[in-house]
């Protein structure tokens, strides 16, 4: 390119860059004239800004104080809180005193006048009672203590009463039941013993069944062929063959090692005597039986038989001993 093309081009962009400073200037004026109007809005800010720390700084000082205050207020508040419900327990114990003493608390009080006057009155009743016997005191803690003691021992005594009547109880239940329940199998023995012996019907009957340890007992008996009657109106043998079942009854039930009978058959006739012999020999297998007796059916029944005859000087012989 020649010289004078540069030279134009050159100028070209002389021009161009030119035009382009004239745009900055104006935009740098433009930017300028921002900034001090930022500059001036900042500075506004700036003391709003610092109005607004000014303000919270006061505020924050009032919101110290406030609850310094609260504080203060809460802690008074828990110690009326305490007093009163000491201040309460307080009336409430008076009141229960007052009460004790026989005043009705809802009562509005007497005025000064008036308790003044009842203060003269016992002050007056007080001098009325001189002299006073100054050992009464002594003397009333002593009858105190033994009062204490008598009192204690009657409370110990009451509780070992009741403990032997609760204990008398039960034995009397105990006894009571034990009884109650030998009867019924006694009863149940006799009434087959006594059909065994005399065909008949028998039976043991308590005249108080509600406290049998307290009444008697009563036997009815009904020997075959026969109505039914008490004991007292039985015959003699009829009698001997009840009693007879009565005590075998007994010995069936609670058997002992040993028996000793005395003629025991000598109100009965020959069959009777055979069947109470059968029976002792049937039951001679449990225990030991020694009988006195006279009569053949008893006398051919028995294992060993002794005989025994009275001599002259009422001495006693033994005859012979046999076996059978």
């Amino acid at each position: 390119m020649s010289l004078d093309g540069q030279k134009v081009e050159a100028l070209a962009r002389k021009d161009a860059a030119a035009t382009q400073m004239v745009g900055l200037n104006e935009l740098l004026a433009h930017s300028q004239a921002r900034e001090a109007e930022i500059e001036g809005e900042l500075h506004g800010l700036k003391g709003v800004r610092g109005e607004l720390l000014e303000k919270t700084l006061v505020l924050q000082k009032e919101i110290d104080l406030v609850e310094r205050e609260m504080d203060r207020i809460e802690a008074r508040k828990n110690a009326t809180a305490y007093a009163r419900e000491s201040i309460q327990s307080r009336v409430n114990s008076l009141r229960s005193q007052i009460e004790g003493s026989g005043v009705d608390s809802t009562q509005e009080p007497p005025n000064s006048e008036t308790v003044a006057e009842k203060i003269k009155a016992l002050e007056q009743a007080m001098r009325d009672l001189e002299p006073v016997n100054m050992l009464a005191i002594q003397e009333y803690d002593h009858v105190k203590t033994r009062y204490d003691f008598l009192a204690e021992r009657r409370t110990t005594l009451s509780s070992e009463r009741e403990a032997i009547i609760d204990k008398l109880e039960k034995y009397d239940l105990m006894k009571r039941e034990a009884f109650l329940a030998s009867f019924t199998e006694i009863n149940k023995n006799f009434k087959q013993i006594f059909q065994e012996l005399s065909r008949g019907e028998g039976d043991l009957i308590l005249e108080n069944p509600e406290d049998p340890l307290a009444a008697g007992m009563t036997i009815k008996a009904r020997p075959a062929g026969k109505s039914l009657h008490r004991l007292e109106a039985m015959s003699g043998g009829e009698k001997s063959l009840t009693a007879l079942s009565f005590i075998f009854s007994i010995q069936m039930y609670r058997p002992a090692p040993f028996y000793a009978m005395d003629e025991i058959d000598m109100f009965l006739d020959g069959a009777n005597v055979e069947k109470v012999a059968r029976l002792i020999k049937k039951i001679s297998s449990k225990a030991q039986f020694i009988v006195v007796s006279l009569r053949k059916p008893m006398i051919l029944q028995s294992k060993y038989t002794l005989g025994v005859t009275m001599q002259e000087n009422n001495i006693t012989t033994v005859t012979g001993i046999c076996t059978s």
